[in-house]
């Protein structure tokens, strides 16, 4: 996935809004989501009682050269941004940023019905060279925002260059 843009979208009431990966030995690289509306992502409880992979407003693992710009996102369940798997040493071809910026985000988890430790509203988990500037969070149901590993994944991963600029976080 090369050159990708998904932009003027209004996209609602769905398990998962926008979601790009370049896992494996698939390339994902100079991404551009921007200006979409994103309202009422659903998590979707499967009959284990696990929602993996639902909730999402936008989610990025594994892309490179990827900027998430000027979208607004209501009521997601699980993350209304998630970022992953950005520039690992050992995967020369994911090299590039990633930029986050001038986000609105309203209303995060409020219909969830995850645990809280999986309804962060904008998420950099496993990433380097991630910039997370301008953007605001309105009245967020639990965490606003996280910068994470996942141990238990048995993956050693490098997180660094990870710059939180100028993001606001207020009650509704």
């Amino acid at each position: 996935l090369t050159r990708a843009r998904f932009h003027d979208l209004a996209i609602r009431n769905v398990a998962v809004g926008i979601s790009v990966a370049g896992t494996g030995n698939g390339i994902c690289d100079d991404v551009r989501i921007s200006s979409n509306r994103l309202d009422n992502i659903q998590d979707v409880v499967t009959p284990e009682g696990t929602t993996s992979g639902s909730g999402y407003g936008i989610h990025n693992e594994g892309c490179s050269n990827v900027t998430i710009s000027h979208n607004t996102i209501r009521t997601a369940d699980r993350h209304s941004i998630y970022q992953a798997s950005a520039y690992q040493p050992d995967r020369p071809r994911a090299s590039g940023s990633i930029i986050i910026e001038n986000n609105v985000i309203i209303d995060h988890g409020r219909t969830s019905s995850l645990p809280n430790e999986w309804q962060v509203a904008l998420v950099v988990a496993r990433s380097s060279n991630v910039v997370v500037s301008g953007n605001e969070i309105i009245n967020p149901y639990h965490d606003a925002i996280s910068i994470e590993d996942a141990p238990e994944e048995g993956r050693a991963l490098v997180i660094r260059n990870i710059s939180l600029i100028d993001n606001v976080v207020r009650d509704g």
